[in-house]
């Protein structure tokens, strides 16, 4: 997980060049990025990005095409995306070494990917919204997470267009509540990094309607749909900063995130009191989140698994809160950096008086059943929750 970008890529086109690609495992990757030019020559550069799901791969090509352009331009394009059964690995790894290798705009156009190809490129259009102000605030998270609290339910996205899986559920909720309150907004897609906003558009999706309820408005819902195709939970781990426990900053809104070399999730929580349906007369996590592949349908269920919290090894993951967009000294908007975030707090890794492990950055190192029990009675303590041993 800690392997550089340049240092990954270079090994994996060393190993599919060996043809060793049947025995690779199937991991997220992104690779990248390969320099190259489009049809007028202008240059661009490309990345191969993977996203395991459940029984299949997401496989897609990120295009950024380094031109003198605004942040209203869309800062990327998905030049190719298309889903593979895990069953057909040897063909998911000769895809990414076939996808390695292109040099120009003309071989993306010679091997006929779908979507626009990389020499249409997207107008810029009018900003999706004109925030009231250039950051959020406090109070304006509090307003936030009385709102999850109180008006989020499982079936949030009916009623749009939308088909959502976990991190594009956490991700739509948030920038739905920006939306209807005019606050800034913005994430980092997979591939370039670079940042999707409110400030971002299309001339396309200006010509489509607009409409106060957010599930009506088509532009919207566009400016959603290449957000989520461009977006998963290992790039949204990037936009979420480790909050202090303490019920000021865990609460109804706040992300429960983790990371598995092939895997990860991503849930927003509901509530931490009682839930008789899910976990009788005790308190809990209570958490939403949608299922892979895409869909409507959002679950409400507890966070069970003891190896995905932070305390207990897995370094990429837990309690996370969302970084502000800001406005730099270029005026370009950007994410406030997490060390300088309200609540930033490494100390859920790291809890006091629970017994160490041999090594904390192995999320899959075993753990015995008494730290287990430490690390939950800190937690829980901290939360004011009680019958901790009700999440086990």
């Amino acid at each position: 997980m800690k392997l550089s970008k340049i240092f990954y890529a270079f090994l994996m086109v060393f190993i599919l060049s060996a043809g060793l690609a049947q025995a690779l495992p199937i991991k997220t990757q992104t690779l990248g990025p390969y320099p190259g030019k489009n049809q007028a020559g202008e240059k661009l550069h490309r990345w191969v990005v993977l996203e395991p799901q459940e029984n299949q791969s997401v496989l897609f090509l990120v295009v950024d095409e380094f031109l003198n352009k605004g942040q209203e331009s869309l800062p990327q394009v998905i030049a190719h995306r298309e889903i593979i059964p895990h069953a057909n690995s040897a063909e998911l790894h000769e895809k990414i070494k076939f996808y390695s290798h292109f040099v120009d705009g003309q071989q993306f156009m010679d091997a006929s990917l779908s979507a626009r190809t990389i020499s249409e490129r997207p107008i810029p259009g009018k900003p999706l919204w004109v925030p009231v102000k250039n950051s959020w605030s406090a109070q304006d998270e509090a307003d936030y997470s009385a709102w999850v609290s109180s008006t989020v339910t499982v079936d949030f996205v009916y009623g749009s267009s939308l088909s959502v899986d976990c991190a594009d559920w956490a991700m739509l909720v948030r920038w739905v509540y920006a939306r209807d309150h005019r606050l800034p907004m913005a994430n980092s897609l997979a591939g370039s990094g670079q940042l999707f906003g409110h400030f971002s558009s299309n001339a396309e999706w200006d010509q489509l309607p607009s409409d106060p309820d957010w599930r009506k408005d088509q532009r919207f819902q566009a400016a959603m749909a290449y957000l989520l195709n461009s977006t998963f939970t290992h790039s949204l781990w990037h936009d979420l900063y480790p909050v202090v426990i303490n019920r000021n900053y865990v609460r109804p809104g706040t992300i429960f995130l983790f990371l598995r070399p092939d895997n990860g999730h991503t849930q927003t929580i509901k509530s931490l009191d009682v839930n008789y349906d899910l976990c009788g007369n005790s308190d809990c996590f209570v958490t939403y989140w949608s299922t892979e592949p895409a869909s409507q349908d959002a679950v409400a269920s507890i966070i069970r698994e003891p190896d995905t919290f932070g305390g207990m090894g897995n370094v990429y993951s837990g309690f996370l809160g969302w970084r502000w967009p800001r406005v730099n000294a270029h005026g370009q908007w950007e994410l406030t950096p997490a060390t300088a975030m309200p609540g930033y707090s490494t100390m859920q890794y790291y809890p006091p008086g629970v017994p160490s492990i041999e090594n904390p950055q192995d999320p899959n190192t075993p753990m015995d059943q008494d730290r287990e029990n430490a690390y939950f009675y800190w937690l829980y303590s901290l939360l004011g929750m009680h019958s901790y041993r009700a999440l086990l």
